[in-house]
Formats: C-alpha cells, sequence, structure tokens
C-alpha cells in the first residue's frame, strides 16, 4: 500500500480535522514513533491539552479500512491525532522498528475471534417474535392514527389561515405523542407543520411557501391515515406483524431493522440485474431532485467518471422539480444514456444495496438520513462538507469539500473501497447510536431549532 495525502483527506470526518491533523505533525508534536517490521501498524505519542501524552495507532492490516485508535476523549472518527500520525507517516517519519505492542497484539486476536465465530455460527437466527407486545404495538398505532386524523381534518376545516394563530407547540406535542405511538412518519410531519407555523409567524415573506408546504403535507397525510388505518387493521386481524414491502409501510414510520438490512444483501445481484447494471460501477444518489440536494453538480462529478471508467452508472432515486432540467443536462454532458432517473422509491434499502458508492454533494443538510442507512448499507459514501457529523457512523464515510471540484469528487467515488463483509456494517452504524427512535429525536431537534429553514 501507498500512503497518499488524498487517501488522508479521504479517512478525515471533515476538512477541519484533517487540517488540525496537518498542524499536529507539523508542530512536531509526535514522538516515539514505531512501527511493525511487516509495515501493518504505525504507533507514536502526541502532546495533547492533558499532562501525558496521547497513545495513537494506526492498524493498516486491512489498507482499504485503517483502524484508529487514540487514547483521546475526541468523539470523531478518526481523531485529529490519528490523522496527524498519517501525515507524520506520509512524510517519511523516522519510525523505529518494534514488536507488535500486547495490547494491539490482544485487540487482533479478539477480532480474528468474532470473525471465526461468526463463520462457524453461520447467518444468525431469526429472533421469535412477541406477538403480544406487536399486537399492543398495532393497537397503539391505531391510536395515534385517530389523534392525527383529528388534527388533520381539524386545520383542513378551519383553513391554513389558522396557522397564523396557532400555536407551534401544540403541533410539538401531537409529534411526541405520535413517536410514542410508533408512528414516526407521520411524527416527522406535524414536526415540520410546527416548523410551518413558526415561519408563518415570524418571518412573514416566506409565508405563502410555509402555507403551501403545511398544505402539501395535511393532503398527504390525509390519504396516508386513511390507507393506514385498514392496513393495520389487517394486519392485526390477520396476526402478520413482519415488516412490509409496502410504501404505507415506510409512510407510517417503518423501518427495517439493521439486521433485516443484512439480510437483504443476499439480493444485490437480483436487483442489479434488474436495473440492468450486471458488471458496471454504480454511483448511487437518494434525495429529492432539487438545488439543496446538488445534483447538478453531481452529473459533472459523473461525466469525470465516465471518461475514466466507461462501464459506470448513476442512479438518481427521487423525484423533484428539477428532473426536466438534470435529463437536460446529462444530455449536453453526454451521459444520459448512463444515467438511471428511477423516481420514487418504497424499497430504497434493496437500491442501496445495488449502488457500489453513494454520492451525496448537498449544498445544506439537517441530518442526511439517506447516507446513515447507505452505510448501514455497506455502501461507501462520499459526503461534502455541509452534511454534519452525525452523519459519520463509519470509516466507509468519507466527506469533500464542494470547491475540491468535479475532478477530485470523482477520484474520490473511484477510490471508494467496499468493505469485504458489508452485512457487518449495520452493527457499526448501530453502535454509532442510530436507531429509528434516536434519528427520529435527532430530526425532530432539527425541525424544531430551525436548522432545516
Amino acid at each position: 500500500m501507498t500512503l497518499t495525502e488524498q487517501m488522508i483527506l479521504l479517512q478525515a470526518p471533515n476538512p477541519a480535522a484533517a487540517e488540525n491533523g496537518r498542524k499536529l505533525w507539523k508542530k512536531g508534536s509526535f514522538s516515539a514513533l514505531h512501527r511493525t517490521e511487516d509495515g501493518t501498524l504505525y504507533w507514536a505519542e502526541c502532546a495533547g491539552s492533558g499532562k501525558n501524552p496521547y497513545r495513537v495507532s494506526i492498524d493498516w492490516t486491512d489498507p482499504a479500512a485503517p483502524v484508529c485508535r487514540c487514547s483521546c476523549p475526541s468523539r470523531q472518527f478518526p481523531c485529529k491525532h490519528a490523522l496527524g500520525l498519517m501525515f507524520q507517516q506520509l512524510a517519511g517519519g523516522a519510525f523505529e522498528p518494534a514488536e507488535l505492542p500486547q495490547e494491539i497484539a490482544d485487540k487482533r486476536a479478539k477480532q480474528a475471534a468474532r470473525a471465526a465465530k461468526k463463520e462457524a455460527e453461520g447467518p444468525a437466527k431469526p429472533k421469535k417474535p412477541n406477538t403480544a407486545a406487536q399486537k399492543k404495538k398495532l393497537a397503539k398505532q391505531l391510536e395515534g392514527l385517530d389523534m392525527a386524523e383529528r388534527m388533520v381534518d381539524d386545520l383542513l376545516t378551519s383553513g391554513l389561515g389558522a396557522l397564523a394563530g396557532a400555536s407551534a407547540q401544540t403541533y410539538d406535542k401531537l409529534a411526541k405523542d405520535l413517536g410514542s405511538c410508533y408512528l414516526t412518519g407521520p411524527q416527522t410531519a406535524f414536526t415540520r407543520i410546527a416548523l410551518a407555523v413558526r415561519t408563518v409567524q415570524q418571518d412573514p415573506e416566506r409565508a405563502e411557501g410555509a402555507y403551501a408546504e403545511a398544505l402539501r403535507i395535511l393532503v398527504a397525510l390525509r390519504s396516508t391515515i386513511k390507507k393506514a388505518r385498514t392496513f393495520l387493521q389487517n394486519k392485526l386481524e390477520a396476526g402478520s406483524f413482519s415488516p412490509e414491502d409496502s410504501a404505507l409501510f415506510e409512510a407510517l414510520g417503518g423501518v427495517w431493522k439493521l439486521e433485516e438490512l443484512g439480510a437483504i444483501g443476499a439480493v444485490r445481484e437480483q436487483v442489479r440485474g434488474e436495473l440492468g447494471v450486471e458488471g458496471q460501477f454504480v454511483i448511487g444518489h437518494v434525495g429529492r431532485l432539487c438545488d439543496q440536494k446538488n445534483q447538478d453538480f453531481l452529473l459533472e462529478v459523473f461525466a469525470q467518471v465516465k471518461r475514466r471508467r466507461p462501464e459506470s452508472r448513476l442512479l438518481l432515486v427521487g423525484e423533484g422539480e428539477l428532473l426536466g432540467r438534470l435529463k437536460e443536462k446529462a444530455g449536453e454532458l453526454g451521459v444520459a444514456e448512463s444515467v438511471i432517473f428511477y423516481g420514487p422509491a418504497s424499497r430504497v434499502e434493496r437500491l442501496l444495496w445495488a449502488m457500489d458508492v453513494f454520492a451525496f454533494p448537498s449544498r445544506f443538510e439537517g441530518l442526511g438520513i439517506a447516507a446513515v442507512e447507505a452505510q448501514a448499507a455497506g455502501t461507501p459514501v462520499a459526503a461534502s462538507e455541509f452534511v454534519p457529523d452525525e452523519a459519520c457512523a463509519g470509516p466507509i464515510f468519507r466527506r469533500l469539500s464542494l470547491d475540491a471540484g468535479a475532478y477530485a469528487w470523482a477520484d474520490a467515488l473511484l477510490g471508494a473501497c467496499r468493505p469485504a463483509d458489508r452485512a457487518s456494517c449495520a452493527d457499526r452504524v448501530k453502535e454509532a447510536g442510530f436507531d429509528i427512535s434516536g434519528v427520529a429525536r435527532q430530526l425532530e431537534g432539527c425541525f424544531v431549532s430551525g436548522e432545516m429553514q
């Protein structure tokens, strides 16, 4: 393996961390430089704010996914000290050959033992469902639908003008109650209505757009609620409690468990066959076709990729007002036949497994759920600097500045490495703290604070 500056930058969780790591190297903050004879481990001490230096190491056993360890309290992965050690290695620092530290040897042994055990055990046996608890959950969801329907009907009957005199906290409370009823889809919808109320009351110039957004949400909610009641009642009567392959399941906030996402990996080749992309390099993107998601830039990036790797395809999942313009631009760039405008999808997780890399060049983001879902499916992610740090759930997440330009982004996408065991990435995402209730709380915080405006 040949270490390059681009590889280091791709490892960094954000540009600031990379720059801080570079500063540590330039200041000569590292001491006690060591490496193993086989070059798979580099370690050192780094002066920090505490009395004792931090112990930093880079394990290159798998060059595509180096393991960075540091005794500092940072929650970034990798931290600036690990990135600084990479810059030290790149600069050709005088690393003294030494025996593998016992602590690292023990960690490697445990990791190997876990992998061997997992392989020996084979696929995990499905857990026996707790039907009593699932019946209660369905009943609670039906109760929540009743609450949501009453509020939707009141708003549509009284007219949207009522938003100007309404309390945003009323909708915040309803959103919270719907979350308690396991209806995270409607929960998010009412949180967005609360945001619309705040916009109407605090920014009259944007009131018209807020009213239009609220109306769109309410109409969609009304339709979803009516169909969902029948959907849930049928499931309750039939005693069927498993996730459904349907748009309604996801509209209600149904989320495939991470272990279920792992099982879906078995259909990767099937989905690629359905898309007609067997044997091709597939760059994927999920998001509304709008200015925020920056698909026009992504088309420029893809044109660069296509020149260097002709068998590439771009899969755009979503719909929006820019569809016509984006199709026109794809034609101007000469890549129209290689771009799949898939439209909306009810089973996005299947498409994520069909992708080789996920591009997320947003101009701004509240959280970046699509990027998290891609990581759960083991799909490497290249994201802009405007995607928040919280969206990073492991080493297959890379950040790149939009100012770097299309050529640099093409480099990042072409250089992305898919992990050998994509299913294990779901475990890493779970360890990073992402579950349906946690994500819902983060989304609620973003909408209520106004960060999504």
